[in-house]
């Protein structure tokens, strides 16, 4: 038994996780996250292994084996970067529709101020999922799209569908920038709309969201945010998105 080996990859994993651990109470100014701790017990366990390796001369298919289970931690590390590739990929493809659900890929594409937020096989409009949001009470609870086809010269409006859950209308504001977006209110488009309860299709004119930056015209080759929020909301509510699309 190679104790050692063994106890400087538990020192090392140990050190690892303390300090993205301690991460978590120091923020803005650091941030803990599990993949960076995965890092560190990755790379320990790359760096013992060939030291190990090399140190003892082990035979050919122990050697294989070990190269095996490292290339195997390595894809797993490497899952993130294939998931974007891909779902890159699938933006440019689907294109002029900007998000359906259909993948679970695109989730990436969205973050939020919300309590939850899934992919779900109801109320979808276009293909068989839609996104489920449950918006919490809150000064400005919504989810952006962050992640989108850039330029949208050529198309006349942008166009999504939400189905929204309970008895009483909700109200939301759409907006969108541009890179150019120097994060003043007067700098974005910003539109308010009722939602009633059940099926609601929002239609916005491309024109609008041109025209809407205070002293200039909005960039419509480099669209980089749609965000969709409630303002103040007082009670929990549940929404869903599906079927955002650009047309001419």
């Amino acid at each position: 038994m190679n104790y050692p080996y063994v106890t400087s990859w538990l020192i090392t994993s140990l050190i690892g996780g303390l300090a993205e651990f301690i991460q978590f109470f120091i923020k803005p100014y650091r941030l803990g996250r599990l993949g960076d701790m995965y890092t560190d017990v990755l790379g320990a366990s790359i760096f013992l292994t060939l030291l190990f390796t090399i140190k003892n001369g082990l035979r050919y298919r122990y050697l294989v084996l070990m190269i095996f289970g490292l290339s195997l931690l390595v894809l797993i590390k490497a899952y993130p970067i294939f998931e974007v590739t891909v779902d890159t990929w699938n933006i440019k493809r689907n294109f002029p529709q900007l998000s359906s659900f259909e993948s679970p890929f695109e989730m990436s594409r969205f973050s939020g101020r919300v309590k939850a937020m899934d992919r779900v096989k109801l109320y979808a409009t276009e293909g068989k999922y839609s996104l489920k949001v449950i918006l919490d009470p809150g000064e400005y609870p919504g989810i952006s799209m962050n992640y989108l086809q850039n330029d949208w010269r050529g198309y006349s409006n942008l166009s999504f569908d939400t189905f929204v859950e309970g008895n009483a209308p909700l109200e939301i504001t759409v907006r969108v920038n541009d890179r150019k977006h120097n994060d003043e209110y007067t700098d974005r488009f910003n539109k308010s709309f009722q939602l009633l309860p059940g099926v609601n299709h929002i239609n916005i004119d491309l024109k609008d969201i041109m025209k809407a930056p205070k002293g200039r015209v909005m960039d419509m080759a480099e669209i980089t945010n749609i965000c969709i929020f409630s303002y103040r909301l007082k009670e929990q509510r549940t929404v869903y998105f599906d079927n955002f699309r650009l047309k001419r």
